[in-house]
């Protein structure tokens, strides 16, 4: 309870500082979340059993649907990116890429790292709150393994609650003209009262947040993009094609995404 609540004091109060606070602390944690990636992989090297890596239950493969929808849940920093480039807004493409590029290589890397480590047979015997990566690690490998693990849990948490807290603050405040502050309380009560009173575990959040929250978001950007091609008036920083085929086939993607997460929470 107590570490909650600081969690939550910290990132109001950075949050509450604007975007330059938010962007400095966000570049000093993912560096040093980047940091603790590489020292967790030379730590694991030794305890890494190649058996883990055989079989693949296809009845499982859309599983962590939710989950990995939502670490790719970078769309709301995209106007903050814009906003911090100032006048060099012709480098938003490569900030862009990288964005996208870099967490794909890292969410592999760590992977590879976790399953090799603990394997899947190890997840399930774990409680619910407990089948999670970092938690896991801790579980079954080395004591500094698990103090890595367990600091970048904190780290990937914090900066995503920066990510998204300061966008969902700007949407309230810009978009419906509310006070600051009442947008702060707007952003921030919700999660915080689910978290004291424990209402649900870690990955069901994740799991809805990314299949139906990020499944919804991806579709009205697709939407969003196609009225942009055909009314916009304005130059972009770069321009695509509209890409019909692709994005019908990446709403019908998200469509079924929802209906599958939602499936599984009430039947």
């Amino acid at each position: 309870m107590f570490w909650t609540i600081l969690f939550f004091i910290f990132g109001v109060f950075i949050v509450y500082k604007g975007i330059k606070a938010t962007g400095r602390t966000e570049l000093y944690l993912i560096s040093l979340l980047l940091a603790v990636v590489v020292l967790i992989g030379i730590f694991s090297i030794n305890k890494i059993n190649s058996a883990f890596y055989t079989g693949f239950n296809w009845q499982q493969l859309f599983l962590p649907y939710g989950v990995i929808l939502f670490a790719f849940m970078g769309s709301p920093g995209i106007p903050e990116v814009h906003q911090v480039l100032g006048k060099h807004k012709n480098l938003m493409r490569e900030a862009i890429l990288a964005g996208s590029v870099l967490p794909i290589i890292l969410y592999v890397i760590f992977t590879i790292i976790i399953v090799g480590v603990v394997g899947a047979d190890n997840f399930s015997l774990l409680e619910p709150n407990q089948r999670i990566a970092t938690v896991a690690l801790s579980f079954y490998s080395h004591p500094i393994l698990g103090i890595l693990a367990n600091i970048l849990a904190v780290l990937s948490m914090f900066t995503s609650f920066l990510t998204l807290g300061l966008a969902l603050v700007q949407v309230y405040h810009y978009d419906f003209k509310l006070p600051r502050n009442i947008a702060l309380i707007l952003t921030f009560s919700i999660p915080l009262f689910i978290a004291l009173f424990k209402l649900t575990t870690f990955i069901t959040i994740l799991g809805i947040t990314g299949a139906v929250a990020g499944g919804l978001d991806g579709i009205l950007i697709i939407l969003m993009y196609w009225k942009a091609k055909l009314l916009g008036d304005r130059k972009p920083e770069y321009s695509l094609k509209p890409h019909k085929l692709l994005g019908s086939a990446l709403i019908f993607m998200f469509v079924l995404g929802v209906i599958y997460q939602l499936w599984k929470i009430f039947l």
